[in-house]
């Protein structure tokens, strides 16, 4: 067997506290309701802090990518197992490194009736058979806990022995999309402007000064530049 691509380079688990999760925006905050009914199965997501906060991100071309497939579910096909989900979440999370890059900035993990989905952001850096590889990876980790749970059909998704991309036969089913790429940092104009008006700002407050100053110093009686003003002597 090869070795892997993907993973950080260290040999060492990806810490979850490099993520921000969605689920905690509001940590440490006032709460402003008794009571909050949660939306059944909003997906909680999972960002890489050092990116999505940077201030001045890289423009870049950038991928919606999602994979999903059938790894094992509750008889019926009706839903996935949160801890197949979640199992394959923690593979993904884990290993979510490429040359010393997060893979994705951005994912989420979902499920449509039994089949499980990773969605994820990801830059053009990132090589797509590496990321395919993850994947694969991750969803036979899937496979494997939905075996031990006795779930119905574990891994039958899974029988094509490569990971193309369409389906074979068998196979994970994946999709890329590009976004459109900024030709300008939405960030990075905002401060422009912001610094733009301060400045404005500053100039006007400067000639309203000056103004101020020419006005004063006209008065009769007022003593201005160079000692004009004032009364004439008698």
């Amino acid at each position: 067997m090869s070795a892997r691509r993907y993973g950080p380079q260290d040999g060492q688990p990806t810490k979850m506290t490099e993520y921000h999760q969605s689920k905690d925006e509001l940590a440490g905050l006032p709460v402003t309701v008794t009571e909050k009914i949660p939306v059944t199965n909003t997906p909680n997501i999972f960002s890489y802090k050092s990116y999505i906060f940077a201030k001045n991100p890289a423009l870049v071309q950038r991928y919606i990518k999602a994979t999903k497939a059938d790894v094992g579910g509750v008889g019926g096909h009706v839903v996935a197992a949160d801890e197949v989900k979640s199992i394959i979440a923690k593979y993904v999370l884990d290993n979510n490194s490429y040359r010393g890059e997060p893979i994705f900035t951005s994912m989420i993990v979902t499920h449509t009736g039994d089949d499980c989905a990773v969605t994820g952001i990801m830059a053009e850096t990132v090589d797509m058979s590496v990321v395919d590889e993850l994947m694969w990876d991750a969803l036979q980790e899937g496979a494997t806990k939905a075996a031990e749970l006795g779930l119905y059909g574990p891994g039958q998704d899974l029988v094509a022995d490569a990971f193309t991309g369409n389906l074979r036969g068998a196979g994970p089913a994946t999709v890329a999309l590009p976004f459109p790429v900024r030709k300008d940092n939405a960030s990075l104009r905002h401060r422009r402007l912001h610094a733009a008006a301060v400045q404005h700002r500053s100039r006007h407050r400067r000639l309203q000064d000056e103004a101020r100053l020419r006005l004063r110093d006209r008065r009769p009686g007022h003593e201005g530049a160079g000692g004009r003003g004032g009364r004439a002597p008698a």
